[in-house]
């Protein structure tokens, strides 16, 4: 289920503090929050986004169901990725952390107005950063204020 060892387990130093081991198929994450596994296309966007040493931090939870079926989270220290299936579509992953994974949390995460995550957050003009929801985005502005956007 693991595929073959590619690096075995070693520390990493950034907060908080943790081990790691690299295998075919996943990554196994030790911290102060637990031991998970990081797989699948999680995995990748986990990657893509600095893994532990990035914007989402360790992980604090297994991949789980969530409460559209459509839909497995992993939390991580600093946010969320959301696995979602579409019809007909390949599966795909949404990354949100920091202000916006918390205002979208606050507002109800998948059973609110914003409905579910299509786009990972990422940087527009100005100094912003902008999420993307089947119904509406969310927006840090640069003064550090999210302003939310409903359809």
């Amino acid at each position: 289920r693991t595929g073959a060892l590619v690096a075995a387990e070693y520390p990493f130093y950034t907060a908080p503090k943790g081990t790691k081991a690299r295998y075919r198929k996943l990554d196994i994450i030790s911290s102060r929050f637990g031991t998970y596994a990081v797989k699948d296309v999680v995995r990748s966007r986990y990657k893509s986004r600095g893994s532990q040493s990035g914007a989402l931090g360790v992980p604090t939870s297994a991949q789980k169901n969530s409460t559209r079926s459509q839909v497995k989270l992993q939390r991580f220290h600093y946010g969320t990725i959301y696995r979602i299936k579409r019809k007909n579509k390949p599966l795909t992953t949404v990354a949100l952390y920091g202000r916006l994974e918390n205002k979208y949390i606050s507002r109800g995460e998948l059973r609110g107005k914003l409905g579910v995550p299509t786009k990972t957050q990422r940087k527009i003009s100005g100094g912003r950063e902008r999420a993307y929801f089947t119904k509406g985005t969310l927006t840090l502005e640069a003064n550090g204020r999210v302003t939310v956007s409903v359809k």
